[in-house]
């Protein structure tokens, strides 16, 4: 067996195994782990099994800071030949399908080595990609969630999100919080408010330069799902969540950098208390051998080959083909296309047809 050192001595494989499914037991029956443990595996096993763990994966050098600001530009670029120059509804998905830029980095080998390690295969899809945006001193924020709520994704652990940061995601800035171990707990129940977002006309929200820094912190879990300046979808929100000070875990990042998250981690973000704005882009892999729940999807949907072989007359989605022209007219059509595939999985049982 293979084995792994520790200040202790030496821990088999096997034995590494048994304290992840202790770990596993111990979350489901709210019992807690003793933070040792989880030091051990955390720091001394495979990223995989720091993924088995805590469900994270907290900081990834992809790229320079110079080449997220290029990045950024290019995407800022698009967006100011967007009405009102900001990137809303289709618009911030899917953009490795439209700027040869982002599909770059979306096959960066510096991620894809993490990404392969954490899911245990060489063979990834990029299912999908969004741009989350906040404004300087905005209340914007992302409601305690799991990516796997409606991706309809099988298995939910097949998938993760690795999310770049384009600029500097600070804690005063609103960066992501992970719920430690919550990916163990399965799918939890989530309330939505499809009627949450009032002003749908920008994606980051209004500026709001009253913001009171002592009364709203930006790594607290927000109270209310239903906030007009929820990111998500729906405003939707984990079910029987509790926010506990040993639960939330900040993740900063320097611009260039990646964390990884499991589909089934709890996690959110608070406002951005601070005076620049906060730019990341969520890129959702998945193994290639994940399938649909063909119960909740209708249409075959698209993704990017991001490494490794996929067999599309095997496999759950159509291959797209890379951009070659940014924004040229046979990479709008192919975007509007894979665009309108997954709306019509992700609305098909809500009242909203279309993304934020």
């Amino acid at each position: 067996a293979s084995r792994a050192r520790h200040s202790t001595g030496v821990v088999t494989f096997g034995e590494t195994l048994l304290l992840v499914s202790a770990c596993a037991s111990a979350v489901a029956n709210d019992v807690a782990l003793d933070e040792a443990s989880r030091m051990q595996i955390r720091v001394q096993t495979p990223l995989y099994m720091q993924m088995a763990i805590d469900g994270f994966v907290p900081k990834v050098d992809v790229v320079s800071a110079q080449e997220a600001a290029r990045l950024l530009r290019d995407i800022d670029d698009f967006a100011a030949t967007q009405p009102g120059g900001v990137l809303t509804g289709d618009a911030r998905f899917k953009l490795n399908l439209l700027l040869p830029s982002v599909s770059k980095v979306v096959k960066s080998e510096r991620l894809l080595r993490a990404v392969r390690e954490a899911l245990g295969t060489n063979d990834v899809l990029c299912w999908s990609t969004d741009l989350n945006a906040k404004l300087a001193r905005s209340r914007t924020h992302a409601s305690p969630h799991q990516d796997s709520t409606y991706a309809n994704l099988v298995p939910a652990d097949g998938a993760l999100t690795a999310w770049l940061a384009l600029s500097d995601a600070l804690v005063d800035s609103g960066c992501l919080v992970m719920s430690r171990g919550s990916h163990l707990r399965g799918q939890l129940r989530h309330s939505t408010h499809t009627h949450a977002r009032a002003d749908a006309s920008t994606e980051s929200g209004e500026i709001d330069a009253e913001i009171d820094s002592d009364t709203l912190s930006a790594q607290d879990a927000p109270e209310h799902g239903c906030h007009a300046d929820n990111l998500l979808a729906f405003a939707q929100v984990a079910s029987g969540f509790e926010q506990t000070p040993a639960d939330g875990v900040a993740l900063p990042l320097k611009a260039g950098q990646a964390s990884l998250h499991s589909f089934r981690t709890v996690h959110w973000s608070g406002p951005n208390l601070s005076v620049n704005r906060r730019v990341g882009l969520a890129i959702r892999y998945v193994a290639a051998t994940t399938r649909r729940n063909e119960r909740q999807v209708s249409v075959r949907e698209t993704a990017t080959i991001a490494c490794g072989s996929y067999d599309p007359s095997h496999g759950a989605f159509d291959v797209e083909p890379e951009p070659k022209l940014a924004c040229g007219a046979s990479e709008r059509a192919v975007h509007a296309d894979a665009m309108a595939r997954e709306r019509a999985n992700y609305f098909a049982f809500q009242t909203q047809s279309g993304y934020k």
